[in-house]
């Protein structure tokens, strides 16, 4: 019985021991002077990186779409010239 408290105690006391490391070492990353990494920075990378990814892809969607509206512009104009061109030819 006197084992088992004491493999209890040891597993409690390092669960301690990891909770204490990881929250001064949240705290030291959350304040002012920063610890290693700069979340600010961080995040403005990923928000940046993901706005460039949807920049990207939205410009390609919307090039597309202008690429086939034009399209079908010119085969209207071509359509009508060849209208014209057939009259100027019966005249």
């Amino acid at each position: 019985m006197v084992r088992q408290k004491t493999q209890y105690t040891i597993k409690s006391q390092i669960i301690v021991l990891v909770i204490l490391i990881l929250s001064s070492g949240t705290l030291l990353a959350l304040s002012t002077g920063g610890f290693i990494l700069n979340f600010r920075t961080i995040g403005f990378s990923a928000v940046s990186t993901f706005q460039k990814g949807i920049h990207s892809v939205s410009t390609k969607i919307i090039g597309s779409v202008t690429a086939v509206r034009d399209l079908h512009e010119l085969q209207k104009e071509y359509n009508k010239l060849n209208e014209k061109l057939k009259e100027y030819e019966y005249m």
